[in-house]
Parts: structure tokens; sequence; C-alpha cells
């Protein structure tokens, strides 16, 4: 099957995804995870759609809860995530 070329729209910039057969990639991704695209990865943005960071790799419920919290309760605007990491360990 030949290589397919789709196109979406994010932030007025047009994005590609690459498929060949059932495989493929898409700039998107590569973008947001920094060409590093491991499988899981959850990368966190801003209410505006700036990567704030992404998180390779799979973590349980608790240590997940603990990052997303970081993010989603603006955390990281305050307290770095060493210090943040430490705090809850107490």
């Amino acid at each position: 099957m030949p290589n397919k070329l789709k196109m979406l729209s994010f932030k007025d910039r047009l994005i590609r995804l690459y498929l060949k057969e059932k495989k493929g990639y898409h700039e998107l991704a590569v973008a947001l995870t920094n060409g590093n695209l491991s499988y899981p990865t959850v990368v966190y943005l801003t209410s505006k759609f700036e990567m704030l960071a992404p998180v390779v790799g799979y973590y349980p419920a608790a240590p997940f809860l603990t990052v997303a919290k970081y993010f989603g309760d603006d955390i990281y605007k305050d307290m770095t995530w060493k210090d943040y990491e430490a705090s809850q360990s107490k």
C-alpha cells in the first residue's frame, strides 16, 4: 500500500499525518514529544496549547494523579517538580 498523506490544521499551521500501511506518525506528536515517540506519553499543555512537559512511560493511578495534579492545578507555576514530589512523600 502506498504512503498516504493527510493533514489537519492546528493553531493556524498545517500538520501532516504520515501513514504507511497500518503504522505511521503525526507531525504534532513529533513536536509535542520533542521527537521522542515513545508509548505511552502524556503531554501536558496550558489552556492556550503551550507545551508544559511530555511525560514518558506508564504510571500507575496514584503517581499519574500526582503528576496530573501538578500540571492541572498549576502548581508548576510556583514550585519545581522536585520540590513538589518531595512534598508529596511526606
